[in-house]
């Protein structure tokens, strides 16, 4: 029975020997274990903020949000894909600094 670490791939051989009666043969083969394109976690999750509608623009790193071990966390896409009230925050993320301004309407 084969058994895989997780997170890793790569290629091994392995050599299985038969004996009897003392004389013993040997054959080998190739195991490759595939990478898996395993989807990046959070690891740090983003608390909850309070604003004043005054107050400056709230900037946040997400440099350490995410991470993923198949791929370099600086490669790491993030998009705000949803803001339920468009009316009160804007917000945009630029080198992985997430920044929500209060609008002045509010």
């Amino acid at each position: 029975m084969l058994s895989y670490e997780p997170n890793v791939n790569g290629m091994a051989i392995l050599i299985v020997r038969g004996t009897s009666k003392g004389k013993f043969i040997n054959d080998s083969f190739n195991v490759i274990v595939e990478p898996e394109d395993s989807p990046p976690e959070i690891v740090n999750a983003l608390n909850d903020v309070t604003l004043n509608k005054d107050d400056e623009p709230l900037t946040i790193s997400l440099s350490d949000v995410f991470n993923d071990v198949d791929s370099n966390n600086n490669d790491i896409m993030k998009t705000i894909i949803e803001n339920t009230n468009d009316t009160l925050v804007s917000s945009t993320i630029a080198d992985n600094v997430l920044t929500i301004h209060c609008l002045p309407e509010h």
